[in-house]
C-alpha cells in the first residue's frame, strides 16, 4: 500500500466552484469531475503545489485563502491524504491535457464525481465561506 499527500483549490465565483474532469489519458478516475490539484511532491509545501497544480492544470494565476478540509480516501493499494484549500484568482481557464472538460457549478449531484468531493464542495457552498 501507498501512501501520498494530495492538493486541491476551491475557487468559487458567484456561488459556484470550478470543477475540472479527468481526460481519459488518467489511469484512475477518468472521466470524474474533481477540484482542480495534485500530489505533493517530496520537500515541497502544499500551499505551493496547489498554486503550480491550479496554474498546470487550469492556467489560472491563484492565491491560497486559507485551508478549508482535510480528508482522505483509498482507491485500490493507495491511501491519499488530500488537503483542500479555498483559493482566489481570474482569468480564462486553458486545460491540460489531463483533463478534458470543466464547468463552473452550484450543484454537483448529478456530476461523475466521488462522494466524498460531492460532500466537500457542498459544504463549502454551503457554509458560504468564500
Amino acid at each position: 500500500m501507498k501512501q501520498k499527500i494530495s492538493v486541491g483549490g476551491m475557487l468559487v465565483k458567484d456561488g459556484k466552484v470550478l470543477v475540472v474532469r479527468r481526460s481519459s489519458v488518467e489511469e484512475v478516475l477518468s472521466g470524474y469531475y474533481e477540484l482542480p490539484g495534485g500530489k505533493v511532491e517530496f520537500g515541497d509545501h502544499p500551499e505551493e503545489t496547489v498554486v503550480r497544480e491550479f496554474k498546470e492544470e487550469t492556467g489560472l494565476d491563484v492565491s491560497v485563502i486559507k485551508l478549508f478540509k482535510v480528508f482522505t480516501y483509498v482507491i485500490g493499494e493507495n491511501h491519499t491524504v488530500e488537503l483542500v484549500y479555498i483559493v482566489s484568482g481570474e482569468g480564462e481557464v486553458v486545460l491540460s491535457e489531463e483533463h478534458d472538460d470543466y464547468k463552473w457549478v452550484s450543484d454537483v449531484n448529478d456530476l461523475q464525481m466521488t462522494e466524498k468531493m460531492k460532500k466537500n464542495i457542498k459544504e463549502g457552498l454551503n457554509l458560504q465561506i468564500i
